[in-house]
């Protein structure tokens, strides 16, 4: 009887694990179909998208002024108030740094919607500087982030970007000439990858690859990628895949999720050709692309 039970249980539990998943999977989805309608009601009311993040003058007196973040607040963060968020986009304290005592409170809060169900590692995280000293404890994490590009340092070269979002963007609809349908705006980047807060680009932090994650990669990369990642020299999902790359773990199938310009989200194969993924992350590089493509 024992041996018919086990067997039972060793049939049925695969059928109930790819059921569940598949539950996560339509969830993820819809955070960012939600995600969409917040950045176009955003572009209504100011114009356009929002910033990559924030940042004000930079000091000259830095060595390395592109660690100076300042005061950071990203995309995630702006679409609050276009969230169901009102109480919290009006704690944040857009003035000061994502970091500072007074916006303690509010970048430590769970938002739901920016969790994929299927990343083990979302929920809170602390921010390091490259010396392993914490700047910032128990921020709530974002499994999404905004489109840098195709190519490009997300980390060290803040304005060199040919996606939607960088620092300090402010990108329309109406310059994104490659179309809205075949432009990505957001995708997948799981704090199994690396933990980085919704609030924003902590100033002189590190993203690092979380331990435990699926990837080669042990790379860390300046603070501007707690935001924003982009197409570098690999396939989507690849073993070699940093904190600035988009990334799936969702079971059973390899690939991610993508909200794309015009609103719409749609799941990218990890096969799909490589040119395919940068052309899909420019705005403006006018490369032959089909649907059929993706």
């Amino acid at each position: 009887m024992l041996a018919i039970i086990g067997l039972l249980i060793a049939l049925v539990l695969p059928a109930v694990q790819t059921v569940r998943e598949a539950a996560r999977r339509t969830q993820c989805k819809n955070n960012l179909h939600q995600l969409g309608v917040a950045l176009h009601n955003y572009h209504e009311t100011f114009g356009a998208f929002p910033p990559g993040f924030i940042r004000g003058e930079p000091d000259p007196a830095l060595a390395e002024p592109h660690e100076d973040t300042t005061p950071g607040w990203g995309w995630a963060a702006m679409l609050l108030g276009n969230l169901d968020q009102a109480s919290l986009y009006n704690a944040c304290n857009y003035h000061l740094p994502v970091e500072q005592l007074g916006n303690t409170t509010a970048v430590r809060h769970r938002v739901e919607l920016f969790m994929c169900p299927t990343d083990t590692a979302a929920g809170v995280c602390d921010v390091i500087d490259d010396t392993g000293a914490v700047l910032a404890r128990g921020l709530g994490t974002n499994s999404y982030a905004a489109n840098f590009g195709s190519w490009g340092d997300v980390g060290e070269l803040h304005d060199a970007s040919n996606g939607l979002f960088w620092r300090n963007s402010h990108v329309r609809t109406r310059d994104i000439l490659d179309g809205t349908s075949k432009t990505i705006a957001v995708g997948e980047r799981p704090a199994v990858i690396t933990q980085a807060p919704w609030a924003g680009a902590v100033a002189f932090g590190v993203a690092r690859v979380t331990p435990g994650a699926p990837v080669w990669s042990d790379e860390e990369e300046d603070s501007a990628v707690h935001t924003m990642a982009h197409f570098a020299s690999f396939p989507l999902c690849d073993v070699e895949s940093g904190p600035a790359n988009f990334f799936s773990v969702h079971h059973g199938r390899s690939g991610a999720h993508f909200l794309f310009a015009d609103g719409c989200v749609r799941w990218i194969d990890a096969t799909v050709g490589f040119d395919v993924l940068h052309a899909l992350a420019t705005r403006a590089g006018m490369e032959p692309l089909a649907e059929s493509d993706f």
